[in-house]
């Protein structure tokens, strides 16, 4: 019980994942987490902020 968080961080970690971010809302919790893409498919895209993100091509 209450061992998922902890895992979570260290499964991220062994298979060299972005970190995970934990982001407090005032009245949520956000939980940003990354996945690994390959070289080829990376692409740099403007996120809701204006701030650049690298992220996979968007398939709608």
């Amino acid at each position: 019980m209450g061992s998922g968080i902890p895992k979570i961080l260290a499964q991220t970690k062994e298979y060299g994942l972005p970190e995970v971010e934990f982001i407090d809302m005032e009245n949520a919790l956000r939980v940003n987490m990354y996945r690994a893409l390959p070289e080829d498919e990376k692409q740099t895209i403007k996120v809701s902020d204006n701030k650049q993100a690298t992220s996979d091509k968007i398939k709608r």
